[in-house]
């Protein structure tokens, strides 16, 4: 039986966490969802997709799966390539930390291979248990050199340095998260804690030029980001914000960690949407999004697994899922 070597700082590190949040800010959640879509018809009637229903992906062919159950600490780099950071496996998990600990920065592993099935045809995901996070330093002081550094064209400097930790899947033709290349086509889910803020989990894509002209901009100006959450749809660049769950601090249910989390997409990459625990949580048409660049995933898509902060993130059993191909 696989044991978590750190649940017991990590539940004491998240309640700590709490606290400081509680005292900084609270009142009321918010919702921001884009275009919901009619259910999926490329899966069988029993798998059909809709949001607040479980979804098991039983029809689809498991492309690649990790246990991490390696007793020698060794990631296996025949699957996976290191994008950021450190990556070793541990207790039976996977351990993701920043080069240099106790110092802001990010984790995280790719694909060695595209494991999606060439131009997104039919239903592709992934899924990922999210088992802990261990705060190893100071929340740093996220300003925009810090943010140049990284690589990370938000921006969001308003969240430093209140800024606890971020974690995200992605699919794009390119490793990494989104903004990190150009003329990326990707999707993503993630989340970011924020002490003043909150939580927020994000359904995301990249930004392609019309939407500067269908979509509001992320305004910095705004107190709080339930004001943010009022403009509906959102660029927050490098990101277009398809739907986010927003908490504040004293309305955060739990820990998203402890959670298995999915990212798929459905209707030959058409359709977007994303699970906690198996149950869907929201669901978006993004028509037309790859199809107008069907030449970036002629050959499938990467998945990038990331965390942003200073600590370590604990995951364990990956697995990747695609419709059969004929």
């Amino acid at each position: 039986m696989k044991k978590n070597l750190y649940a017991k700082q990590s539940k004491q590190m998240f309640q700590l966490i709490l606290v400081a949040m509680v005292s900084v800010l609270a009142c009321g959640t918010g919702i921001v969802r884009g275009e919901p879509t009619e259910s999926s018809t490329s899966l069988p009637e029993n798998t059909r997709i809709e949001e607040g229903s479980l979804f098991k992906p039983t029809n689809l062919t498991v492309q690649l799966a990790d246990n991490f159950g390696s007793d020698h600490d060794v990631f296996d780099m025949t699957r996976w390539v290191i994008w950021k950071g450190k990556a070793k496996t541990e207790g039976g998990q996977c351990l993701l930390e920043t080069l240099t600990p106790r110092t802001f920065g990010m984790a995280g592993f790719g694909t060695r291979k595209k494991q999606f099935n060439p131009g997104l045809v039919g239903t592709n995901g992934v899924e990922i248990s999210l088992v802990d996070y261990v705060m190893t330093g100071k929340s740093p002081e996220f300003d925009a050199a810090t943010a140049e550094r990284l690589g990370i064209r938000h921006r969001i400097e308003v969240m430093g340095p209140h800024l606890i930790t971020g974690f995200s899947l992605t699919i794009s033709q390119h490793h990494g998260q989104i903004g990190f290349e150009e003329n990326m086509r990707s999707v993503q889910l993630h989340f970011d804690m924020i002490t003043n803020w909150g939580l927020e989990w994000w359904l995301a894509r990249s930004i392609v030029p019309a939407d500067y002209k269908k979509y509001p901009r992320w305004d910095l100006k705004l107190p709080t980001f339930k004001k943010v959450l009022q403009q509906g749809v959102f660029i927050s660049e490098p990101c277009l914000g398809l739907a986010v769950h927003h908490y504040d601090p004293l309305d955060i249910p739990e820990s998203p960690f402890g959670h298995r989390i999915g990212l798929y997409l459905t209707d030959d990459g058409n359709t977007l949407f994303w699970t906690i625990d198996g149950k869907v949580q929201d669901k978006v048409d993004i028509t037309g999004f790859f199809a107008s660049r069907a030449d970036l995933v002629k050959d499938g898509a990467h998945l990038t697994v990331s965390g942003i902060g200073v600590g370590k993130w604990i995951v364990d059993d990956v697995a990747i899922y695609a419709s059969p191909l004929e």
